[in-house]
């Protein structure tokens, strides 16, 4: 919609209103490219051989690298005793949490 508007005021030769709609334009653009970027980083992980903890620990790491955001993880146990299924549910779950953490919490520590 705001591509039609800034269409139609370069044809009316509106430079004002036409800044307008390219700053707001640029800004949703740059906006979902940074959301693309991060599903695209987020989705392309996948669990490491070594299994679920160690998968965590790489997560978090990468979480904390990207973002900025201290995180604190804090796990006790070595082997959840989970199927290899079951285990890439929960990667999933963390990595989803991580990425509302990081979109929506305006956090600057998790744990």
């Amino acid at each position: 919609m705001r591509m039609s508007l800034l269409h139609d005021a370069l044809q009316q030769n509106d430079a004002h209103t036409a800044l307008a709609y390219w700053t707001d334009a640029s800004d949703e653009l740059r906006s979902a490219h940074g959301r693309l970027r991060e599903m695209i980083s987020m989705y392309r992980a996948g669990m490491d051989s070594r299994g679920l903890v160690t998968s965590l620990a790489e997560l978090g790491a990468a979480f904390r690298s990207r973002t900025g955001i201290d995180l604190a993880l804090d796990c006790r146990v070595d082997d959840f005793g989970l199927s290899a299924e079951r285990q890439l549910q929960v990667f999933y779950i963390v990595q989803e949490a991580l990425a509302n953490i990081g979109h929506h919490s305006g956090a600057r520590s998790a744990r």
